[in-house]
């Protein structure tokens, strides 16, 4: 929550609407979520800040101590998995 505050602060104080945080593992099965989603593990939101694109927040996202960031058309998807995680080098970006 500090970081989604944060980043709402940086990004001028527009309303964040949050699309999707936790999910029960039946929920993250049944929306098509990975396997591993860090939505199921609680530290992971789909957000869309209102009168920003995804890429605009993404660039902000990584100043804020988000480990995961994903870009998709409409959102963003932000996460805290641990760093450098699955064998990778850098954080998450994609």
């Amino acid at each position: 929550m500090y970081k989604l505050e944060a980043l709402r602060k940086k990004l001028g104080n527009p309303p964040v609407t949050i699309n999707s945080g936790f999910r029960s593992i039946s929920h993250n099965r049944s929306v098509g979520g990975a396997s591993n989603s860090q939505h199921t593990y609680g530290i992971a939101a789909d957000i869309n800040p209102s009168g920003k694109t995804p890429s605009q927040v993404a660039e902000v996202a990584k100043t804020c101590g988000f480990s995961g960031i994903i870009k998709y058309n409409t959102f963003l998807h932000v996460d805290s998995r641990a760093e450098y995680s699955y064998g990778a080098q850098t954080y998450y970006w994609a």
